[in-house]
């Protein structure tokens, strides 16, 4: 159950940042797209290709960063709980196969 409340919580996280990086446009995370993308938006006037190339970099060191702590946090102050759990699912699940055998 707890892993399971990690689990939603990492989720949130992700979608809480990428939600912050949009805002209200999506003008605003042109650095998600494809290339392609990028070279339309700039011949149209829309952004400029280098410009949003070092909002991405900037926006994923940051996003990097944020889901590495929040996942060493976790595992640093709980780490029976995390894999302990999942090792206990492994072992009920060999269990039960060797005892169907």
């Amino acid at each position: 159950m707890l892993l399971l409340l990690q689990i939603i919580l990492c989720c949130l996280l992700y979608l809480a940042l990428v939600k912050c990086a949009v805002r209200d446009s999506g003008r605003n995370c042109l650095y998600f797209y494809p290339d392609a993308y990028l070279d339309e938006a700039q011949k149209r006037g829309i952004a400029d290709k280098t410009e949003e190339l070092r909002k991405g970099k900037r926006f994923m060191t940051f996003f990097c960063l944020v889901i590495f702590a929040v996942l060493v946090e976790g595992v640093s102050s709980s780490p029976p709980l995390l894999f302990a759990e999942i090792g206990n699912h492994f072992r009920i699940i060999r269990a039960k196969k060797r005892h169907v055998s």
